[in-house]
């Protein structure tokens, strides 16, 4: 596993590029987690039981998690619209109407 921040950021990607679950799930981001840290932390990729001198309490970071997820999920969605919203003129030109033609124009 990876031993610098290079090497951490690398493993990332490699992960991203290769994952088969969505990245926005409690259980993803444990995995990510312990990925990136199993050297680090014997709880890597558990939630803390106990306080320690980073983050939050202990007893708050299964709400920040869903909090991150949902506030991720609504980034997300507003980015993608925003991007449809700018891409649509080329996309009728090209003749794409709708998503369906979209999914169809990909396979």
């Amino acid at each position: 596993m990876p031993e610098t921040a290079a090497a951490a950021s690398q493993a990332v990607a490699r992960w991203v590029r290769t994952a088969t679950q969505p990245a926005l799930r409690g259980s993803t981001i444990l995995g990510l987690h312990k990925r990136m840290f199993d050297r680090t932390w014997e709880w890597a990729g558990r939630y803390r039981t106990s306080d320690k001198n980073i983050g939050i309490l202990w007893a708050e970071i299964g709400v920040e998690i869903r909090t991150f997820i949902d506030e991720g999920a609504y980034w997300l969605e507003k980015r993608f619209r925003a991007l449809r919203q700018e891409l649509i003129p080329y996309a009728e030109a090209a003749g794409v109407f709708t998503d369906e033609d979209v999914f169809r124009a990909v396979r």
